[in-house]
């Protein structure tokens, strides 16, 4: 059925009566409807109402895309509020209480936040 088709290849020159690429046209024109309306089906009710009308799959994955652009600074802090204020509280092990720590640290890691060993 070839749905992701129009995720992996950009779109064709229009056809003319002299193409020859308009089985390619015609595929790729089938992924971008079938891909639109798998899309547009299997998302909540309340995220379609915030993305515009596209045409494209593509156009419409980037409009969604946009609206779940998360802060890093944002991201940074909270990571940073619950690591400082993480507590054993001998529920679970020490092991699984040192294992989400350095969950915490490997996240704020890949945020390009430096935590330096004195912290932990």
């Amino acid at each position: 059925m070839n749905l992701d088709l129009v995720l992996h290849i950009c779109e064709p020159d229009a056809i003319t009566e002299l193409s020859t690429q308009k089985v390619h046209f015609e595929n790729w024109e089938c992924s971008n409807g079938l891909s639109l309306m798998l899309v547009k089906a299997n998302i909540f009710k309340s995220i379609k109402g915030s993305i515009p009308e596209c045409t494209k799959a593509t156009d419409y994955l980037t409009a969604m895309d946009g609206q779940f652009i998360k802060s890093g600074k944002q991201m940074a802090s909270t990571l940073m509020e619950k690591l400082s204020s993480m507590k054993h509280h001998g529920l679970k092990g020490v092991r699984d209480h040192i294992m989400r720590m350095r969950d915490l640290v490997t996240q704020l890691k890949e945020l390009e936040i430096d935590i330096s060993e004195s912290f932990l």
